[in-house]
């Protein structure tokens, strides 16, 4: 009889459970469940859900007085709006400049941002 090896890295413990709730299903070990998460039907779900989500409304609360020219530029680059309504925003501050979705896009605009001397705040 031939003899083989079993190589770990092979054979994976289906005992785990994993579970996706965006779709309320269960599988069987990782390698199912990482299949799912790259699978059609999960992303058309993942999608819809984020279609359903109401926008969210982006606030901007301060900023750099001292570098209100390259504020009132990133703002207007990043929001695509025009320069009267970005200087109408930051002369009544706090004030809205954006509706936007998903929230992880808002978290993001958020920190980048901040970087750059710009608060901003967020209403679900």
């Amino acid at each position: 009889l031939a003899k083989f090896s079993l190589d770990r890295g092979e054979f994976e413990d289906n005992r785990i459970t994993y579970h996706c709730d965006a779709c309320h299903r269960d599988f069987k070990g990782n390698r199912q469940y990482l299949q799912h998460l790259s699978g059609k039907s999960h992303r058309q779900v993942i999608k819809q859900k984020l279609a359903e989500q109401p926008p969210i409304r982006l606030i901007v609360k301060q900023f750099d007085e001292e570098k209100r020219a390259e504020s009132v530029k990133i703002l207007k680059n990043t929001f695509e709006q025009p320069l009267k309504d970005v200087l109408k925003v930051l002369d009544n501050l706090p004030c809205e400049i954006a509706k936007i979705k998903p929230k992880s896009k808002a978290e993001n605009l958020k920190k980048c941002l901040a970087k750059h001397g710009i608060v901003i705040d967020f209403d679900e």
